[in-house]
């Protein structure tokens, strides 16, 4: 969705309520783009995958898992509860 700031002001809780249940909202200031309202978790999910994308070691992890799942090395559920 998309609205203007001013609209925002007297549509404060309603586009509160529309991004509380995953819908992003788009403010505009004078037609061009100025905030953007989110659910608190979807920010979260936003600030944890800056965090991983920004640690070289976690996508180190992350390659060397996608290339494994590519290559068949896996390890069944079973094989991890039961290993032996």
């Amino acid at each position: 969705m998309i609205a203007s700031v001013t609209e925002a002001k007297r549509k404060l809780l309603e586009f509160a309520r529309l991004a509380s249940v995953g819908k992003t909202v788009m403010l505009t200031r004078r037609g061009t783009p100025y905030v953007v309202m989110m659910s608190a978790a979807e920010y979260e999910s936003i600030q944890e995958t800056l965090d991983i994308l920004s640690d070289p070691e976690a996508l180190s992890s992350l390659a060397k898992s996608k290339e494994d799942i590519q290559t068949g090395r896996l390890v069944s559920w079973k094989d991890v509860k039961n290993p032996y």
